[in-house]
């Protein structure tokens, strides 16, 4: 007979509601006051807090439809009563409508403390929580910071079990960057698991692939990285970020109107690739962006022997221009390319802009 599963692994370590119950009933408890306050400021010593009340989980918030995954009121010492809201992220991408729902409430007074749990943190690019939030950051409490403020506490034998398994997580998700960030031969999709669920197809190496190439850049210049207009995007089978130059969008366009050319590093099964990509508000807009001018630039460079060209398809939203082969790379490897690729071609790219105004 197989041996009985542990109770975080029966009820689904991905499902939200496992860490938001286990963070509700904590706060519940005699160590509410103390959890309470590391979720505030960090630090459980910095702001003492005195009781912990209004418990809720799946509160509103403010006066929009949309709702949190749980919220407080902390009573602190020597200061006003604070409204906390949480939300639990795992393995997924906090949707740019929430965190603007979110951001909102924060401006009105709320704090707001973002789980990031399992690959989140990956895939949660901090340029957009500082374009949300405008100021009023959110505490963003990782897996690590989450099995530290755990480990500070003599939690029953219950909850000891869930705290082994945040451990088990970082531990096997370390494992895996290591894995992933030293081959130099390139992706490894081996690892079956990570933590306690299935790493299907390889997704779980994919996001920690793009999430080295997108550290690597913003290493590199974190101004262009971490401050222009960026994203990330899932699906079932590809996880990608991408980033818009505000000098690769067209000025002096009519109101309403809009183009830009931008770029996006995509992993996808068994692939991965840097692309750029053309856009617009209208056909006649998008026809102008002469994506084909940028698959030449590329073409025209014989040391980026990676590249794979694609035309520009016409008659959509948006177009790939060009596409440059990263699958055999490795981070360190697929960092440079993109680098010396943008390098290349930026030149062509910000003409066909100038001529398409």
């Amino acid at each position: 007979m197989d041996a009985i599963r542990s109770w975080p692994e029966i009820v689904g370590y991905r499902f939200e509601f496992l860490h938001t119950g286990v963070l509700a009933e904590l706060l519940r408890s005699d160590f509410g006051p103390e959890v309470a306050a590391a979720l505030i400021v960090g630090d459980h010593t910095a702001t003492p807090v005195r009781a912990v009340r209004d418990i809720e989980l799946e509160p509103r918030i403010g006066t929009t439809r949309r709702k949190a995954d749980l919220g407080f009121v902390a009573e602190r010492n020597g200061g006003d009563d604070l409204t906390v809201l949480v939300e639990t992220k795992v393995d997924s991408v906090p949707p740019w409508d929430q965190l603007r729902h979110l951001a909102e409430a924060s401006r009105a007074g709320s704090r707001f403390v973002y789980f990031v749990l399992g690959f989140s943190e990956h895939l949660l690019p901090s340029a957009a929580v500082k374009h949300a939030f405008e100021g009023h950051d959110p505490q963003i409490i990782t897996a690590r910071r989450w099995a530290e403020i755990l480990g500070a506490l003599d939690l029953p034998p219950e909850l000891a079990v869930y705290r082994q398994a945040v451990e088990s997580e970082v531990a096997a998700r370390e494992t895996l960057i290591e894995a992933v960030t030293s081959a130099e031969g390139g992706l490894r999709e081996g690892h079956a698991a990570v933590g306690l669920r299935a790493n299907e197809n390889g997704w779980a190496e994919r996001v920690v692939w793009l999430a080295q190439v997108r550290q690597q850049l913003t290493d590199h210049d974190g101004s262009r990285w971490e401050t222009g207009p960026c994203w990330t995007y899932q699906s079932s089978n590809a996880v990608q970020f991408g980033l818009a130059p505000p000098e690769w969008e067209v000025a002096g366009l009519g109101s309403g109107e809009r183009a830009n050319i931008y770029i996006e590093v995509i992993a996808n099964d068994g692939f991965r690739w840097l692309a750029f990509k053309t856009g617009g508000s209208t056909p006649k807009l998008r026809a102008k962006l002469d994506g084909d001018r940028i698959w030449q630039a590329v073409e025209s460079y014989p040391e980026l022997t990676a590249a794979r060209r694609r035309r520009a398809a016409a008659g959509h939203a948006t177009a790939t221009a060009a596409t440059i082969d990263l699958s055999p790379l490795s981070p360190v490897v697929a960092t440079e390319l993109i680098l010396k690729t943008i390098a290349a071609v930026e030149g062509e790219v910000l003409a066909v802009v100038r001529d398409t105004r």
